[in-house]
């Protein structure tokens, strides 16, 4: 299925050619010549535009934070020790202790890859330079291949402990130098950008089809499309004018925009007709062309958003690489702007497993969906661009204990091929108890968007955390007016 629309570009380069060479070294004005041509330029296009996006590094204006208290309350990486602690959690039940140091074992081996994004077949294949330009890049967002002895001189004392700390985790001591290059890490901030040339015909679609159907979409249902901070959004008034709770707030992840969550969106009007709407899609990993790429940064887009939210707060409810945004939201943004979250299908809960970054940008695909996503979506040059150049994993994890006091729903999708579901169930289940956890059986990911059965499970795991989020604010106002009658009694009696 994929195979014809690869061989698009190439085959109308040699169709062009070949009419070219028969009709002498003339070229005629015809449809057939007019799509050849255009395709081949737009190849070249994209062979200079990649070029360009290679060479370009993350801002500056990733690394900041909106605010330095919230910067002390929680470390965005994680130490290494905090990690391993996860791991464990993971890892418990495993039995025997053989089989526990196998499996952490494979847990290190799936950060590496070879050229072809092959995962290395043993341990024994790594280096502790390896480790270390692993750990440089996770923990320093420094380069260890390209500026060793640079590297050393910086923090590599720090590096020699967290080699140590894993070698005594998987009970395996690395030997010196390093496999490199025919073994490295995961490196998603520094790797090449991995992407494959698309036909003129994919970007129709995703840049002019789905934005033109969203706005046909979302207009009819009485949104109106609004832009603060450099973040666009649609957003729509209660329906008797006065807000009934929070704001609920739609992120929608990777793929073609806000227009394949319909269904859950109208599901969500017709519960909550007097909320206040807010929908907000990421355009950097919604396959559009642009000839510049002005992706927000965390800071700017957690700014703008609880810009709009307002102090009322909001549930916010985020899908796939959507979640990564409540996960700034609660960094970032001022306490109390998310009031309840709902996650489908996250991938903020297990970034420091390889699992989601490996599956989605560096493995060869298996299966037919994998061919699919991995082709349509995940080689696209700019969804890859915005995974390779602004994804900060340490800012995008999300720590269960950032969660207390949030009512929080996961769904999870039980046959998911980039998020390690099972593992996430667990992880949550040993870190976070207050959560609810959902998996829907025998679904992959996002296949929720076109099956009403399962948009309407959603829809009352939503509800659940609504329910929960409107008994906290009663208590909250009750709470607040027992204060206020106690004061007023003590006032009385003073009288």
């Amino acid at each position: 299925m994929i195979w014809p629309i690869k061989a698009i570009v190439p085959m109308t380069a040699l169709g062009l050619m070949w009419r070219v060479f028969k009709e002498g070294g003339r070229i005629t004005l015809s449809w057939w010549n007019v799509h050849a041509g255009a395709e081949l330029l737009f190849f070249f296009w994209y062979v200079y535009h990649k070029r360009a996006l290679n060479a370009m590094k993350p801002t500056a204006d990733q690394y900041e934070y909106m605010d330095l208290d919230k910067q002390q309350s929680f470390d965005p990486v994680g130490s290494l020790e905090e990690n391993i602690s996860y791991f464990d959690d993971i890892l418990k039940g495993v039995g025997k202790a053989r089989e526990k140091y196998a499996m952490r074992r494979h847990e290190i081996v799936k950060w590496f890859c070879d050229p072809s994004g092959n995962m290395p077949e043993k341990l024994e294949h790594l280096r502790e330079g390896d480790i270390k330009s692993w750990f440089a890049w996770a923990f320093f967002r420094k380069d260890y291949y390209g500026r060793t002895e640079e590297v050393e001189e910086d923090c590599g004392e720090e590096l020699e402990r967290m080699v140590h700390i894993v070698e005594a985790w998987i009970k395996y001591e690395f030997p010196p130098g390093r496999n490199h290059p025919n073994i490295t890490p995961i490196r998603l901030t520094l790797d090449g950008i991995r992407s494959v040339p698309h036909p003129i015909i994919h970007y129709v679609v995703t840049h002019f089809g789905c934005v033109t159907a969203a706005k046909i979409c979302f207009k009819m249902r009485g949104f109106t499309s609004k832009k603060v901070g450099g973040v666009d959004f649609w957003t729509k008034a209660p329906k008797s004018g006065k807000e009934s709770g929070p704001a609920i707030v739609v992120i929608s992840g990777i793929g073609i925009g806000l227009v394949a969550y319909v269904t859950m969106i109208d599901g969500l009007l017709k519960n909550y007709p007097n909320r206040r709407f807010i929908l907000s899609d990421l355009p950097e990993y919604s396959m559009r062309v642009t000839a510049k790429v002005d992706i927000v940064s965390p800071r700017n887009r957690a700014t703008a958003l609880a810009t709009i939210i307002g102090e009322g707060g909001a549930h916010v409810i985020g899908h796939s690489l959507g979640s990564v945004v409540i996960s700034w939201l609660i960094r970032l943004a001022p306490v109390r702007t998310v009031r309840g979250c709902t996650f489908i299908d996250p991938v903020c809960f297990f970034l420091f497993n390889a699992s989601v970054a490996a599956n989605f940008c560096y493995r060869i695909p298996l299966t037919p969906l994998d061919c699919l996503v991995s082709y349509f979506v995940g080689k696209e040059l700019y969804v890859s661009n915005a995974l390779h150049r602004h994804f900060r994993w340490d800012l995008n994890a999300l720590r269960p204990k950032m969660l207390e006091g949030i009512p929080t729903a996961v769904i999870l999708a039980d046959h998911d091929h980039f998020v390690p579901s099972h593992a996430v169930e667990r992880h949550l289940a040993a870190n976070a108890k207050h959560v609810r956890v959902t998996t829907l059986k025998d679904h992959s990911h996002a296949q929720f968007c076109v099956m009403p059965s399962s948009t309407a499970k959603i829809l009352e795991e939503i509800k659940m955390v609504d329910d929960e989020l409107n008994n906290n604010a009663k208590l909250e106002v009750g709470a607040r007016r027992w204060k206020q009658s106690g004061r007023s009694r003590s006032v009385n009696r003073r009288k």
